[in-house]
């Protein structure tokens, strides 16, 4: 099992591929990270290309919105997946981008990006980048008086985002992201996810449990199947073999390292500080 985050994933797959090691990432979705050939990384979660054209169908099919900002950090995730969100909407009719631009992580002073995209009258803000500068940034959005609709990315809201933003400010956001565990209805997710209460006394509030989970259960499939330990007999097999069942679903591999397919849902935090399903 790999790592969490495109940044740190991005570095650390050298590492592997120079050892020759088999290495699946469960939280890291940068596109750049299969484009660069190597031969023994994986992962279970999905790209930011497909999470940008599930974006671009909510904002015009769903949501019916025209005027759209996007903010990153210049993160290889937060910028990948404003690119990706971008090109979608790219020549959508009635549709445009009118405000682009970037936060630095770490910032707690954002009044200088929000005077910018204000004066372009937004009616959704897409923040791709992670969760500590969403809940700073809705929040003195609402200061200034912005009061278009707040959509993150999938590692922009969580508990603690709604902690940061405070509830009133962060409730009626949405988020675009895989499913989460309690959502799917796959067998091995419902077995999951209770055995997880059981634990934990709560399910997960957000899906990267699951995919880690998956990463490792492809592991173990693909050593089960080959009887080896041998990392390139087992990229061989994941790469060109491995069909599996998994907790967040069917789990192939496409030549390059990606997962087949793509799922993703809309959320939306409730009145309560819940985040449910929004129904797209």
């Amino acid at each position: 099992m790999s790592s969490y985050g495109s940044s740190i994933t991005e570095a650390a797959q050298v590492i592997y591929e120079d050892a020759g090691l088999v290495n699946i990432a469960y939280g890291a979705t940068a596109e750049s990270l299969t484009q660069h050939g190597h031969r023994y990384f994986f992962r279970t979660s999905f790209r930011d290309d497909r999470q940008g054209d599930f974006f671009a169908e909510l904002v015009t099919k769903h949501l019916n919105l025209q005027r759209v900002a996007i903010v990153h950090d210049n993160s290889t995730f937060a910028r990948g997946l404003a690119e990706a969100a971008r090109r979608s909407l790219a020549g959508k009719p009635g549709v445009e981008v009118v405000f682009y631009d970037a936060v630095t992580a770490g910032e707690r002073d954002f009044t200088a990006v929000i005077s910018r995209m204000r004066t372009t009258n937004p009616q959704v803000v897409y923040f791709t980048a992670y969760y500590p500068e969403a809940g700073l940034f809705l929040r003195q959005m609402r200061d200034a008086g912005v009061d278009a609709l707040f959509i993150g990315g999938n590692a922009a809201i969580n508990d603690e985002f709604i902690q940061i933003a405070g509830l009133e400010v962060a409730k009626g956001s949405l988020v675009t992201q895989e499913p989460l565990p309690t959502d799917l209805d796959y067998p091995e997710a419902i077995a999951f996810v209770n055995e997880y209460v059981r634990r934990h006394g709560a399910p997960p509030s957000t899906p990267w449990p699951v995919y880690a989970a998956d990463a490792l259960n492809v592991i173990a499939a693909a050593i089960e199947a080959t009887r080896s330990t041998d990392s390139t007999v087992l990229a061989e097999y994941i790469r060109n073999e491995l069909k599996i069942n998994g907790i967040t679903g069917p789990i192939s591999f496409e030549p390059s390292g990606d997962r087949a397919g793509a799922i993703y849902k809309a959320y939306v935090v409730d009145e309560n500080g819940r985040i449910v399903d929004a129904g797209y």
